[in-house]
């Protein structure tokens, strides 16, 4: 991350004001009420070394041709070792529920290199319905080992009274949560580095049927008792190209279900709408089931309790 005024870019068309502000690879921007706005996004895709496209925007203000940026944000550098563990995702939020995403106007402040940008949240009237508390950091389920894997989220410059949280998520359902000190301060242009051993979380699990993996995230969610016994379904929003599977958990004992991608057949249904079936293989890991494109979908698993669905 560069330094404030480490930056410069120069300003080649007809001069036409007396002050100027530029913004630098931000997600977009419009005016509001008179400020410079931006997005901040909620969700953060990993490249190794590197910052997610888009997530650490510079400005500059300037009376002339000369333009001296700075970046808006600071940078959690999240170091995470583990045992042969995938990383699907970091939910990165704020305990007292600070703002982290979402569309903020930006102003300037007097400082000893002549200013400093200073944040404020939009309230209201955000296109994705924000500011969240929250942002989300996809791994693409990088696998953990004895060296530290880095992950760098950008997250705004501020102080977090409540401190912040890390809630970690594998791709096979694992997860673990994790808190900085209370009153953490993330100043801007400066990267704070957190050490995470990953370590899953045990605790009771409700007893149900469950979709886990990468497309759907955490929390995990349970599909519902539908009007026939031994059936579930629920609305789930699924990631395309990335697995899942289902888990039932009952009295303790955990039971896994996959389908063969060979043994999925796809049958036209109601209104136009394709559906894929299957018969789930139980106790049995074929990579995960996958969509086609990002969308909410209903799924419905039967056990069969009848006998009636398999000659």
């Amino acid at each position: 991350i560069n330094g404030a005024g480490e930056a410069t870019a120069e300003f080649v068309g007809t001069l036409q004001a007396e002050t100027y502000v530029a913004l630098y690879a931000g997600q977009y921007y419009y005016p509001y009420n008179g400020y410079p706005s931006i997005g901040f996004p909620n969700e953060q895709f990993d490249r190794p070394g590197n910052l997610s496209d888009f997530t650490n925007p510079m400005i500059a203000i300037s009376d002339g041709r000369n333009f001296f940026f700075q970046n808006i944000c600071s940078v959690l550098k999240v170091s995470v070792t583990g045992n042969g563990e995938r990383l699907n995702s970091i939910r990165v939020f704020s305990y007292n529920g600070e703002p982290m995403s979402g569309r903020v106007i930006v102003d300037f402040a007097e400082s000893a290199d002549g200013y400093e940008p200073v944040i404020s949240f939009v309230e209201s009237g955000n296109d994705d319905g924000g500011p969240f508390s929250w942002v989300d950091f996809y791994c693409n389920g990088a696998e953990l080992s004895e060296t530290p894997r880095d992950f760098y989220v950008v997250v705004p410059a501020r102080v977090y009274q409540g401190g912040l949280g890390l809630a970690l998520v594998t791709s096979d359902g694992q997860h673990m949560e994790v808190s900085t000190a209370e009153g953490i301060e993330t100043k801007r242009s400066q990267m704070h580095e957190i050490s995470v051993n990953f370590e899953n979380q045990e605790e009771e699990v409700e007893d149900g049927v469950y979709i886990v993996g990468t497309a759907v995230g955490y929390p995990v969610p349970m599909l519902e008792a539908a009007n026939r016994s031994g059936r579930y379904e629920r609305f789930v929003s699924i990631e395309n190209n990335t697995p899942f599977t289902i888990v039932k958990w009952e009295n303790g004992v955990k039971t896994e279900y996959d389908i063969p991608e060979q043994e999925l057949c796809t049958a036209p249904g109601a209104a136009g709408i394709d559906y894929d079936w299957g018969r789930l293989s139980e106790g049995q890991s074929y990579g995960g089931m996958t969509v086609r494109k990002d969308g909410l979908y209903i799924v419905v698993v039967d056990m069969n309790e009848y006998g009636d669905l398999y000659a």
